[in-house]
């Protein structure tokens, strides 16, 4: 079961009056089919629910991306068909919930150092609070070298129940304002499951 993100109701009336050689609309029959093609534009550009009950969420990829979850290194990696921007989602275990504190961010800084461990181009630009979903995460904005490409990486560390799930994008940081759109979307359709 999956938590409860939102209602949307549009409610307005459609009328429609019939003049020789017009159609015209009230306001709010306008706005409703307004409304309507926006929902149609936004259902159209994510991709079937994807959704791991044993990890514990649910995400909405992008429409034409692929995935794989066949990894012991994260529970699925989500990829475009040009393999230049990437969303990866994997979870941590922890001793029951994890609040966002010095603590938290303590562990984000051990997680940081994991990183640049095995990847020593990786550099951190900034740790901020930020909301996915709802959902209060810390959100690690960072760069590395991969060859002679520089790569925009934010990684979303997200507490949930006994668990601290951490979402990453990665595209190349000459696309990232083209990609961030994409990614945010997506990310905003991350739900945990019960």
């Amino acid at each position: 079961m999956s938590k409860h993100i939102a209602n949307f109701n549009v409610g307005a009336s459609f009328r429609a009056r019939w003049r020789p050689g017009a159609i015209s609309f009230s306001p709010s029959a306008a706005l409703a089919l307004l409304l309507v093609a926006a929902f149609m534009l936004i259902g159209a550009r994510f991709g079937k629910l994807y959704s791991d009950t044993g990890a514990g969420f649910a995400i909405r990829p992008p429409s034409g991306w692929y995935y794989l979850n066949k990894s012991r290194s994260y529970h699925v990696r989500f990829y475009d068909k040009n393999y230049e921007a990437f969303i990866i989602i994997d979870s941590t275990p922890t001793d029951g919930r994890v609040m966002i504190d010095d603590e938290f961010e303590d562990f984000i800084k051990v997680q940081n150092n994991k990183i640049k461990h095995s990847v020593p181009s990786f550099k951190v630009v900034e740790t901020r609070l930020v909301s996915v979903n709802g959902q209060r995460s810390l959100r690690t904005k960072a760069t590395f070298k991969a060859g002679s490409n520089k790569v925009g990486m934010k990684i979303y560390y997200l507490p949930a129940e006994d668990q601290v799930f951490i979402l990453t994008t990665i595209c190349p940081l000459a696309a990232s304002s083209s990609w961030d759109r994409v990614f945010n979307e997506t990310l905003g359709t991350f739900t945990l499951l019960e």
